[in-house]
């Protein structure tokens, strides 16, 4: 729980977990305290925001551990009034681990794309190099024989395939 001016005023020993400090370094802190730099211009935006029309709010953030790991937690805050005086609740989930989770998800998943577009690529490839030889073989075969004819049905068969190939290829699942 946290004043008006940003001061801690009660906490627990999960919060001293998740940011590395025992409680003399915690006793004397702010909200401030605990947000790496690149973050504290918004921080200073946001509670002044919560001060001037006090509402519920939630998001994520960055926040440096006493060692000067940075983490990612995801914050909830409440207004509580005593009084005319305003007081707020925080509670703070660490999703380092998530959000680390999540960018290796979308890396898999980048990778799996571009591993399915060689694929087709090769597939389409070698479908037109099939293509290609069996049109030269028939076009050595003589004009009008059996084997021209067949070889030109294989033909149309393999541009039937190439077709579908593409087709799936294009589907959106």
């Amino acid at each position: 729980v946290y004043d008006q001016s940003g001061k801690m005023v009660v906490y627990n020993s999960l919060y001293c977990e998740l940011v590395g400090a025992d409680e003399a370094r915690i006793n004397d802190s702010i909200y401030l305290d605990f947000i790496p730099d690149f973050a504290k211009d918004q921080a200073v935006i946001t509670w002044k925001q919560l001060n001037t029309d006090p509402q519920h709010y939630a998001g994520e953030w960055p926040i440096i551990r006493a060692n000067s790991e940075i983490r990612g937690v995801y914050v909830e805050v409440q207004p509580i009034w005593r009084g005319q005086q305003i007081f707020w609740r925080v509670q703070m989930d660490d999703i380092t681990d998530r959000n680390r989770y999540v960018t290796l998800l979308t890396q898999t998943l980048q990778q799996k794309e571009i591993i399915y577009q060689e694929l087709h690529h090769r597939g389409k490839n070698n479908m037109q190099f099939m293509l290609g030889l069996l049109y030269l073989h028939a076009e050595r075969t003589g004009k009008g024989t059996s084997e021209q004819r067949h070889l030109l049905q294989a033909t149309q068969r393999l541009k039937s395939l190439a077709y579908l190939h593409e087709h799936i290829y294009q589907s959106p699942n």
